[in-house]
């Protein structure tokens, strides 16, 4: 992950290159995708909440001919 000598490529080096920032942090940090997981989760469990909510307060009772 990190190299010997500044701005330097050494062709001995068995190098693995990773397209993004989280692609190394998943592979290197156990922890890194225990806690993003856990982010995860809270976030869909709050839009899930989100949902219940508007889908709840869309369903008010019509009052029929009678205003009932």
């Amino acid at each position: 992950i990190v190299g010997k000598n500044f701005d330097e490529v050494s062709s001995e080096d068995n190098l693995t290159y990773y397209e993004t920032i989280y692609a190394l942090l998943d592979k290197h940090s156990p922890q890194y995708r225990l806690t993003f997981g856990e982010a995860l989760v809270g976030k869909l469990e709050g839009l899930q909440k989100l949902q219940e909510k508007a889908e709840n307060g869309n369903h008010h009772h019509a009052p029929d001919k009678e205003g009932t």
